[in-house]
């Protein structure tokens, strides 16, 4: 085999394997830039020179978690709580402002 023969076939597999392993590469650069993106997310991120900490994906669940429970006034629960019990003592007054109505109308209509 001759020399130009030779370098043709190694320059045509060089070719050939850079055009096929190249947007194999990328892909696989791709996925792993993405990968340690949600890396980062799931476990959080310390503070750092212009950066507060970033909570990783189970303390932020945690502190979701701690909204749901009553701890003496700062939680959604115990919010929510406040505001039906405010809203079950507008009612009552509502319905004894509807009874006072209908006996005032019927007074009003018994008169008539």
């Amino acid at each position: 085999m001759d020399t130009l023969a030779l370098v043709t076939m190694v320059a045509s597999t060089i070719g050939t394997t850079i055009v096929i392993i190249a947007p194999l590469w990328n892909k696989f650069i791709k996925f792993t830039r993405s990968w340690d993106v949600f890396m980062r997310d799931w476990s959080g991120e310390a503070a750092r020179p212009g950066h507060d900490k970033e909570p990783g994906v189970m303390e932020r669940l945690n502190n979701l978690d701690g909204q749901f429970k009553k701890n003496g006034g700062g939680s959604m629960k115990d919010s929510l709580d406040r505001i039906e019990r405010k809203i079950s003592s507008i009612d009552k007054r509502l319905a004894e402002g509807d009874a006072r109505f209908e006996y005032i109308e019927k007074e009003i209509n018994k008169n008539v």
